[in-house]
């Protein structure tokens, strides 16, 4: 008798946002790659459309991160380097950290220390 076997159950990509006193924190979850980068994107965007002028993405529960998440990333930083608001990063587990390490770019963002209020925030 044959048995079909099931991929194991993937969590669905989601976007939680945390505002906070001074600062909105937006912490996705899951897989960040070509098909769910448009949608944190957007919520980023429309963060900073409604006023936030302080932004930290949070990717401790990222699970996985391609070069879809790591451009979206710069363009943020860009965008804030630029603009007239502050973007800034919490660490991610270490498979995504190595992502952004392979890619060249972890030591040129600008990633939160070990308290939100502790950073090195760019504006």
């Amino acid at each position: 008798m044959l048995q079909s076997i099931q991929p194991p159950h993937i969590a669905a990509f989601r976007v939680d946002v945390h505002p906070e006193r001074e600062l909105v924190r937006v912490a996705p979850a899951g897989e960040l790659d070509l098909s769910t980068a448009p949608k944190l994107e957007l919520q980023l965007h429309e963060l900073r459309d409604s006023g936030f002028r302080r932004i930290v993405l949070d990717l401790r529960r990222l699970t996985f991160m391609d070069s879809s998440g790591v451009a979206l990333i710069l363009r943020e930083d860009r965008l804030a380097s630029a603009g007239d608001h502050a973007f800034s990063l919490i660490a991610g587990p270490p498979p995504i950290q190595r992502v952004l390490s392979i890619c060249g770019v972890l030591d040129r963002l600008p990633f939160e220390g070990s308290r939100i209020g502790a950073s090195a925030t760019r504006r």
